[in-house]
């Protein structure tokens, strides 16, 4: 056989050594370990550039935010970025014990109408919930807030007798009663963290609101439960599962939560992206953040890691933002993918600053934050084989305006707004979550000595851990050593035919 006939078959040596490198590449990739700290890192750096965006926005609003009406402060707003920095971990930064101080300094702004005239004797329970899970959160005292011991205000706002028992309902002789899902949540999170714990009644209404197919209602009207399967609302489960999760649970709770986390899951869109209630039923941040920190808390880690991923994937400005219209905006998160296609092209303009606010300080508890209170007893069971296809119809296209009307809420309901707005057009004051301890919870913020204060303790956030990828890098290594033996092979049989001319 001639040289030439020899050297011919180069191209298919180099080509198996380039496959055998390229398999091994690629099995050392897949090795879920590398892959999971790669994932929690890219979502770390996310967590801490949203965090400094949205401590941005505070700043160059002069350390309070803008309202909807002119020369206001939304003190709702102001609480969600309170908490998202507890429940990622920053509650010991000055920054949160800044901001917090600054909301409970405001707590007869937020939760009275003291400003207004003839309306004395005002009190929002779902404002008071909110104040106090953020000093509870940042470690403030609650005992003397302005005169109010807090727990004792928000306990008295407990209805204690008839159908409506347990519901933590506004102090309002003017109005109609505006409390929703929202504050019933923040009430039942914050007393969590007390001595006294949760009242029995409170669970028991929660419970009530939970519909037929799983879900739990948002609105709550004068009927004492939901029975119509319409009715529940993806947010509004999401928090109520967490607000359940921190007390002790018997069987029939273990149940109900079961079959929320089933009902949640089925609504997961394949891109790992979830959807809210009314008007908001196309994938978004707000809805995304806070159903995949429920789904961490109960266990449910891959679930949430895929909404995790689509957050990151599709409406987080990272440097790929840099030398666009958006450059200084790097950090936030967007409501949806087509918010960011409009900002990459024009920047975010003023009248839509809000919406970025809101998107952002939900948006980033997709990336790992801990939950809403301290996860007690056994997780919920993982229940039967769920579909990751949304189950309800969503919106075929996606919100390419950067705003959404103020009767479409992005997220949640605020429970202090004004009483000559009806239930459905109620402005939007997202809600927010504070940090707790589970040694149960793949998300842990551990309980520090002291009054109430978190710090972070680590915890699995997107990494998955184990001996897994073991085989694999065995798999890569073997691949390897074959590929050199081969081009080794190769290139001794090559010497041996130049130099004998035969084969």
């Amino acid at each position: 056989m001639s040289e030439r006939s020899i050297e011919d078959r180069r191209p298919i040596r180099h080509r198996m050594w380039a496959a055998a490198l390229l398999v091994a590449t690629l099995l050392a990739a897949m090795w879920p370990g590398a892959h999971a700290a790669a994932q929690e890192g890219a979502a770390a750096d996310a967590e801490s550039a949203a965090i400094v965006w949205l401590d941005g926005e505070l700043a160059d609003n002069g350390g309070t935010l803008p309202g909807w009406v002119e020369g206001t402060v939304d003190w709702g707003l102001m609480g969600d970025f309170a908490l998202a920095r507890v429940a990622t971990g920053r509650a010991s930064e000055p920054a949160t014990g800044e901001l917090a101080q600054r909301l409970v300094d405001n707590l007869a702004a937020y939760s009275t109408w003291d400003d207004q005239e003839d309306t004395p004797g005002v009190r929002i329970a779902g404002a008071v919930a909110k104040v106090f899970l953020v000093a509870i959160g940042s470690g403030l005292d609650t005992t003397d807030v302005d005169g109010v011991d807090l727990e004792a205000e928000l306990r008295s706002l407990m209805v204690t007798s008839g159908d409506q028992a347990g519901r933590f309902s506004d102090r309002n002789p003017y109005g109609p009663d505006y409390s929703l899902a929202i504050g019933q949540v923040w009430a039942m999170a914050a007393l969590a963290t007390t001595d006294g714990g949760v009242p029995a009644e409170a669970v028991g209404f929660l419970l009530d609101q939970q519909c037929p197919a799983g879900g739990f209602r948002l609105v709550y009207d004068g009927t004492p439960g939901c029975e119509d399967d319409t009715e529940a609302d993806p947010d509004a489960t999401a928090l109520s599962v967490q607000a359940l999760l921190a007390v002790e649970r018997d069987d029939t709770l273990q149940e109900a939560l079961t079959a929320a986390l089933d009902w949640l899951q089925g609504r997961q869109e394949p891109d790992g992206s979830f959807g809210g209630g009314a008007f908001t039923e196309a994938p978004n941040a707000n809805s995304t953040g806070l159903i995949a920190q429920t789904m961490r808390a109960a266990g449910r880690t891959a679930v949430a890691d895929a909404a995790a991923t689509w957050v990151l994937g599709e409406l987080f400005l990272g440097e790929g933002a840099e030398g666009t219209p958006a450059s200084a905006e790097v950090g936030a998160i967007a409501y949806d993918p087509g918010a960011v296609d409009q900002v990459l092209a024009s920047g975010i303009a003023e009248g839509g600053r809000d919406q970025w606010r809101r998107s952002t300080a939900q948006g980033v508890l997709a990336l790992g934050a801990a939950p809403l209170a301290p996860v007690v007893g056994e997780l919920p069971d993982e229940g039967g084989p769920v579909s990751t296809t949304s189950s309800t119809t969503t919106s075929t296209s996606t919100t390419t305006s950067t705003t959404v009307p103020t009767e479409a809420p992005t997220t949640t309901i605020d429970t202090a707004a004004d009483a000559s707005a009806t239930t459905s057009t109620v402005p939007a004051d997202p809600g927010a979550v504070v940090g707790g301890t589970s040694a149960s919870s793949p998300t842990v913020l551990a309980a520090s000595s002291g009054a109430g204060s978190y710090t972070s303790s680590g915890g699995a956030s997107l990494a998955h851990t184990g001996t897994e990828g073991a085989p694999l890098v065995t798999v890569a290594v073997a691949m390897l050593v074959v590929g050199g033996l081969l081009l080794g092979a190769s290139a001794s049989r090559r010497r041996t035919v130049r130099s004998s001319g035969s084969a």
